[in-house]
């Protein structure tokens, strides 16, 4: 009131006219005084919220690097009480660390009372931790048998339930204040982050609380609603830069999260269903993408607006709970046989309207959900293929011998997808109303082929586990074998009949712009696949009839030379971006006219294949087709321009459908005398959807033919060293990205794992780890890997372990975490004693650095690298991040190995390229 009485005062004599317009403008004046005030007042309020946030993220850090050690101490006192000779020893450096005093005296001298009580926590949190230390430094567990040490832990475990129940209290503060930015775009896309946000936090809460197996349905329906709300994200909203970009970048860390929700359900097979393992690794990397990508891209967003004249709560990062143990379940299977049965005949109308995205989006969905079904039995044929042969050879021994035998069958990463299957029932209705009972019931009919083959899986695996051979005999896993053969065929004619339908619907629509050269070029490629497939029918025949026939090659020599001919032509227009980067269009259609080539060279060997009686050579050619499909679908992912270089790129995007890839039904398949069906006769048109087939020359003489004809590139790789160790070893090109080992030397392979900080990033550390375990799956039991880690020091985290020990293998892995600073030169003396004293004669013998990062190699480790280059252990390094380093490419070079850089695309096949670096002499 004062202050309003004062203004007048100063108001009034100076305003200059009447009294009515001097209280107009004095109320316009006060009413913007206020304005200004209310905004300062709620800036500062903003302001001294996230000195809280701040302070609560930097205890967040602090407890998910605690909570594994204490999972590890916890480990090691209850491994005492089964044998007391178990040393137990507190690791300073991983324990507890001090909160940050600065942090904290600034959020509350901001009137921090949230962060008081997550400060009262972690205190008592402290004090806990510090008599957990005492209690196992002055060895008090030989008097209690580690009583008091476990007792400790379960109250830290309370603790930080505490903890993490005060950090929800700030949390609900700054989701109840999103609701106060609706008047300006940023504050408007700002709430919807916050939304999102506090939906993908209740999937962390839900896996805290989880004791029972993964709820997949609660998973589905969270994806299912994510999805809904990315629709919003993904809408061209107009920011200005750099804003715009975090906010692409938020949406896609979401994204990231949705993957893993599907992984999460699809990989939630029989074995995964018998602990909560499964589920708490889905936890670790959920929280990991949560709060180390999706809230770093807010908090960016969020400092990138603030010059906007908006100031904007950051989001507390995510509390872990401590969870010590793994629970266990009883899990049946159900005998429940897939019924074939007739399906609805699709009635397709020519469509006038022009295709859009949405319904292009939904027909290449179809060929998605395909395409992953299909690379998952690929991977289970190359395991009941070495079931196969090991039950062939446990069939020849001995009644005694056998129960000693180990038989094995690991189906762990066979995946039975869910979650796409429920996109499609949520979108096809919607998208595609005619065609969507036809659709939805053969992807079902799909889906229960699918189900047989876990159900036979998860049979063959608790038959393998518990020794049936020993009381049950074989009668059993020699049906489920031919069943298997059975499930192959009509895998692959229902798969065959749905792409087909598919494809017609898609080309019942009329195309944007069938001169685009995008449309043009795809056609061509599509072209080449289709003939690709027509042959690769008609080799499935001869390698199923054991027949000799005389199939040409003219047609896909012509095909390849006008590929490369009427390049320009063809892709004229289309931007180059270069070589070496990923989303270059030229790079899947250049690559086109050389897997061609590999096709015809393998051709001619069909004949000396069937002589030695060697079936299982069709899957090579089956690997170079599907190989051809992933150059053609990548040609039409990039003509989507989704892509940042195709942001400016008016020829795009394109609705152009994907391809199908194919697997090998009855690939080596030996002593079967049946025949299977064949579908050379009725193999798919050649003719691409709404688009001008390029003229193919096809008046090529036979010397042209003659010229293309088929050797078998071998390289030799033969090693010359100083001690007895001589080797010698062949790399044969043709199939070294296969997930089969057979042929293949044995491995000792060391991993020197960077722990670097740095490293702690969601496409660092983490992928690699889901890698490894991954190629472990393939391993064989004879293929021993060992994992050193350096961080400051260096020390052996696995010693060599044969890869029929994957649960062992696989918790070291699960284990791995990144802290500290690195120090390589210690970590490559000691990964080349493991490598040398675990030495396998003509085996491959190699050690796999990964780093994001240029280390600093010393002249002894040099030294040492060139010394043993030269007694046959190799030195692989890989490089993570935006770094890739030429001083790094000369190192490997000199440690006679190779150097890769590792993306998400590409983590999988260069582990197998390093574990498959050599053949069998």
């Amino acid at each position: 009131m004062l202050l309003i009485e004062g203004l007048n005062n100063i108001f009034i004599p100076y305003s200059g006219c009447d009294m009515y317009q001097s209280n107009k403008y004095f109320l316009l004046f006060v009413s913007l005084l206020c304005g200004v005030l209310y905004s300062n007042a709620y800036a500062q309020d903003v302001a001294d919220i996230n000195k809280q946030v701040a302070f609560s993220n930097e205890i967040a850090a602090n407890i998910t690097h605690h909570n594994s050690y204490m999972k590890h101490l916890y480990g090691q006192l209850n491994g005492y009480k089964d044998d007391s000779r178990t040393r137990i020893t507190y690791e300073i450096a991983r324990g507890m660390k001090q909160a940050d005093g600065y942090l904290y005296n600034k959020a509350v001298s901001a009137g921090g009372g949230h962060a008081q009580k997550i400060k009262q926590h972690y205190d008592e949190l402290t004090n806990m931790n510090n008599n957990l230390a005492a209690y196992i430094k002055l060895e008090d567990y030989n008097s209690d048998h580690g009583d008091q040490g476990l007792r400790l832990i379960d109250e830290m475990q309370t603790e930080v339930l505490n903890l993490s129940k005060a950090r929800k209290e700030l949390c609900d503060l700054v989701y109840s204040r999103r609701s106060n930015y609706s008047n300006h775009i940023s504050g408007k896309v700002y709430r919807l982050m916050i939304d999102v946000v506090d939906h993908e936090e209740q999937i962390l809460r839900y896996l805290d609380a989880a004791s029972e197996p993964l709820d997949e349905s609660l998973m589905v329906k969270s994806y299912l609603e994510t999805a809904e709300k990315l629709l919003e994200l993904d809408k061209d909203i107009a920011l200005p830069y750099p804003a715009n970009m975090f906010l692409r970048s938020f949406a896609s860390g979401v994204k990231n999260l949705q993957r893993i929700k599907q992984r999460a359900v699809d990989e939630n097979n029989f074995a995964a269903q018998r602990s909560t393992r499964h589920s708490q690794d889905v936890y670790k990397d959920f929280l990991n993408y949560f709060n180390n990508d999706v809230l770093a891209f807010l908090e960016s967003f969020v400092q990138a607006s603030e010059g906007k004249g908006l100031k904007m709560s950051l989001y507390p990062k995510y509390i872990p709970l401590l969870k010590l143990r793994e629970n266990e379940f009883d899990v049946r299977i159900e005998p429940r046989p897939f019924t074939d049965r007739k399906m609805p005949k699709t009635e397709i109308v020519q469509q006038s309207l022009v295709l859009d995205r949405i319904t292009y989006q939904a027909l290449n969905s179809y060929v998605e959900a395909l395409n992953v079904r299909t690379r998952a039995l690929l991977h289970l044929q190359n395991n009941i293929r070495n079931f196969r042969s090991s039950l062939q050879t446990l069939q020849k021994r001995d009644e005694a011998s056998r129960k000693t035998y180990k038989l094995r069958f690991d189906y762990d990463h066979f995946m039975v997808p869910e979650v796409d299957m429920a996109l499609l029932r949520v979108n096809t209705p919607k998208v595609l109303p005619a065609y969507s009972s036809s659709l939805t019931i053969q992807m079902e009919n799909i889906q229960e082929i699918m189900l047989e083959y876990e159900r036979l899986c998860e049979e063959l695996s608790v038959y393998s586990e518990n020794k049936l051979f020993v009381t049950a005999g074989f009668d059993r896993p020699e049906e489920i074998l031919n069943r298997f053969l059975k499930l192959n065929e009509i895998y692959e004619t229902r798969k065959e009949q749905l792409y087909s339908d598919v494809r017609t619907i898609y080309s019942s629509y009329s195309l944007p712009d069938r001169s685009n050269p995008w449309i043009i070029s795809s056609g061509a490629l599509l072209h080449a696949t289709e003939i690709s497939k027509h042959k690769l029918y008609l080799i499935r025949g001869a390698f199923a009839e054991d027949s000799r026939p005389t199939i040409s090659t003219d047609t896909l020599l012509a095909i390849r030379r006008d590929l490369v001919s009427n390049q320009s032509e063809y892709m004229k227009g289309i931007q180059r971006i270069g070589r070496y980067h990923g989303h270059c269009p030229y790079n899947p259609y250049e690559d086109m006219p050389e897997r061609i080539k590999v096709f015809v060279d393998k051709m001619g060997y069909i004949s000396s294949y069937l002589e030695k009686g060697d079936k299982s050579k069709y899957a090579d050619y089956v690997y170079v087709y599907n190989d051809m499909v992933e150059k053609y679908n990548k040609f039409a992912e990039l003509g989507r321009g989704e892509v940042e270089s195709a942001e400016n790129d008016k020829l795009r995007p394109v609705f152009i459908l994907y391809q199908t890839s194919t697997f090998a039904p009855f690939a080596g398949e030996e002593g079967r005398t049946n025949t299977p069906h064949t579908a050379h006769q009725n193999a798919p048109a050649t003719t691409p959807p709404n688009a001008d087939k390029p003229a193919v020359k096809t008046n090529e003489t036979n010397e042209m033919a003659e010229t293309h004809k088929s050797h078998q590139q071998v390289i030799r790789d033969t090693v010359y060293i100083e001690t007895v160790r001589t080797d010698t070893v062949y790399l044969h090109e043709g199939d070294k990205d296969f997930t089969s080992f057979e042929g293949y030397a044995t491995n000792n392979l060391v991993f020197l794992l960077d722990a670097s900080g740095s490293m702690d990033k969601p496409d660092r550390l983490p992928l690699l780890k889901q890698s490894m375990s991954y190629l472990i799956s393939l391993m064989r039991a004879e293929d021993e890997i060992s994992i050193i880690i350096y961080s400051g020091k260096a020390k052996l985290a696995l010693k060599p372990t044969s890869a029929a020990e994957s649960d062992v293998i696989n918790q070291v892995i699960a284990n791995l975490s990144s802290e500290g600073r690195s120090n390589v030169n210690d970590g490559i003396e000691l990964a080349y004693k493991v490598a040398d004293k675990n030495y396998k004669r003509g085996g491959n013998n190699r050690i796999i650095v990964a780093t994001d990062g240029e280390i600093q190699i010393g002249k002894s480790a040099m030294n040492i690298i060139e010394k043993f280059a030269r007694q046959d252990i190799q030195l692989t390094i890989f490089t993570f991040g935006n770094v890739e380093s030429d001083r790094l490419r000369s190192v490997s070079e000199v440690g006679h190995g190779n150097y890769r850089h590792i993306t998400r695309q590409n983590v999988n096949g260069q582990l197998i390229r390093e574990a498959k670096a050599k053949r069998l002499q």
